[in-house]
């Protein structure tokens, strides 16, 4: 699945994917991007 930045900086994650995951609007996220030359990054709940 492929998801764009907006022009204010925010990733918006799908209705389908959210709903999956029970993650509601206010939910706090974590983004943690590995310190290698990778260029993806996890998504945990805090």
């Amino acid at each position: 699945m492929e998801v764009e930045i907006d022009d204010y900086g925010r990733i918006v994650i799908p209705k389908e994917v959210r709903d999956h995951l029970g993650i509601d609007s206010g939910t706090a996220l974590k983004l943690t991007s590995p310190l290698d030359e990778s260029r993806g990054f996890f998504l945990t709940e805090k």
